[in-house]
């Protein structure tokens, strides 16, 4: 029986908390440690684009490992991990920051009087005359105010054009986009790659099977959904005979021992700006193997 692919937008209480422990605790983690990279070296634009591969990975995993279907849950969560990323490691600066003003702030002050003076207010206040504001906002206040440097930003020998004022707002807010949008955007897609209910595992690598003439396109979905599969099969031809636009079709199989089924993938595709071929997803079917002549090789199985 042909039946079309849905995915079920379900998250288990085991699948959250993996996403709750690698989103929180693992992206304050990678913060931490580009932290400790950018003491030596921060290059501005690779290093944000590079932090964002890391998240982008590690949310991946999450969502997989969890088996997290629902879209909306992934994405929240995506978007955890990208500031808690951004947040621990301008914490970290921040706190590397107030440690290295109070060293310098300490030597006015009577060494008798220093274990009782508080770090942190201390710096607060200063950056408060200095500013207008405390703390945290204070620090980001005064970094704007002198300027950052185009070469590396937070390395403690930083050297190149300085740049200070709006454009370090825009830099950082760039940064943030960068991050926080590809971890976010991260797990949403690998919440919605297919995900085999029977055999609780994500479906194969996609194999293009064949493409379908454009003109031939309603009839073929049509056959597929009346499950008149052999008719089907002879509208796919292979892809040099039928160029774009036309909609091209995929196949990827499942593990389960009983009741294999594939999963068919159609993208319509089309001619753009520069005669680029474009893909959209169309829509995907569910087909019993063992059912359809359609399919006469299996792909690969899911990873």
């Amino acid at each position: 029986m042909v039946e079309e692919y849905h995915s079920s937008g379900k998250a288990s209480v085991s699948g959250v908390l993996l996403l709750a422990l690698v989103s929180i605790v693992g992206g304050a983690a990678i913060g931490l440690v580009v932290f400790a990279i950018s003491n030596l070296i921060y290059l501005l634009i690779l290093f944000p684009i590079a932090i964002a591969v890391v998240g982008v990975v590690a949310m991946t995993a999450a969502v997989v490992k969890g088996k997290v279907r629902n879209p909306l849950i992934a994405m929240l969560f995506g978007l955890v991990m990208g500031l808690s990323i951004y947040g621990a490691f301008h914490i970290a600066n921040y706190h590397h920051f107030s440690n290295l003003l109070f060293q310098a702030l300490s030597t006015s002050i009577p060494p008798a009087d220093l274990p009782n003076v508080d770090r942190m207010a201390t710096v607060s206040s200063l950056l408060e005359r200095l500013t207008g504001s405390e703390g945290f906002l204070g620090y980001f206040r005064l970094t704007a105010r002198e300027g950052i440097s185009i070469t590396s930003l937070y390395a403690s020998e930083s050297s190149g054009t300085v740049v200070s004022g709006i454009p370090v707002y825009l830099y950082w807010l760039a940064e943030a986009v960068i991050i926080i949008g590809s971890t976010t955007f991260a797990g949403r897609a690998a919440s919605l790659a297919p995900f085999c209910e029977k055999c609780s595992a994500r479906y194969g690598v996609a194999k293009h099977y064949g493409s379908v003439p454009v003109h031939q396109e309603a009839s073929f979905l049509q056959l597929l959904r009346q499950g008149h599969l052999q008719e089907a099969s002879a509208l796919v031809a292979n892809e040099d005979s039928t160029p774009p636009p036309n909609l091209e079709v995929y196949v990827r199989a499942c593990r389960c021992a009983t009741s294999p089924q594939v999963l068919l993938d159609l993208k319509k595709t089309t001619r753009g700006r520069e005669n680029r071929v474009q893909r959209r997803e169309l829509v995907k079917f569910l087909i019993p193997e063992q059912e359809t002549p359609l399919f006469d090789r299996r792909t690969e199985a899911a990873q």
